[in-house]
């Protein structure tokens, strides 16, 4: 049931159930992210206890003004 999305320049696949709607991932390649990635929705992985979920680093890109190597001024409501 996984269709693909994609919108803007169309450079990221993004990945969702046609039936529900998650996003489980996405995946591209940018230069400037290092090349080819994969972005998962943690949230949607099996038997995962709400303590490794708290455990996972969390990094915060500023998409906004596309400035994907930094973390936006404020984070807090994210």
């Amino acid at each position: 049931m996984l269709t693909e999305y994609r919108f803007g320049s169309s450079a990221i696949r993004h990945t969702f159930c046609s039936r529900c709607g998650v996003h489980p991932f996405a995946s591209a390649s940018f230069d400037i992210m290092g090349g080819d990635f994969h972005a998962v929705n943690i949230a949607c992985l099996d038997d995962i206890s709400p303590e490794e979920l708290a455990a996972v680093p969390i990094i915060f890109e500023d998409g906004r003004n596309d400035a994907w190597d930094r973390p936006p001024a404020v984070t807090g409501y994210l």
